[in-house]
């Protein structure tokens, strides 16, 4: 569930991983990176988009990968 008020993800690491295909150890790497660079503030259960239009950027520099298949279209 998406908070718009402040671009909020209730999702766990496992959760998302399933949802992507992918390991948690890999989705727990990369969420942490994203948190590092100021993307993501990560918090138990949940995931906040510190910056959506940043975000979409890096995510269209990776091949085959997409926010829309995980988050709702933020503005």
């Amino acid at each position: 569930a998406l908070s718009d008020a402040d671009h909020c993800v209730a999702i766990t690491h496992d959760a998302l991983a399933v949802e992507v295909g992918a390991s948690r150890e890999s989705v727990s790497r990369i969420l942490k990176e994203c948190e590092r660079t100021g993307l993501l503030d990560l918090g138990r259960g949940r995931i906040r988009v510190l910056d959506p239009a940043r975000l979409r950027e890096q995510c269209d520099v990776m091949a085959g990968a997409t926010p829309s298949r995980i988050l709702p279209r933020l503005t």
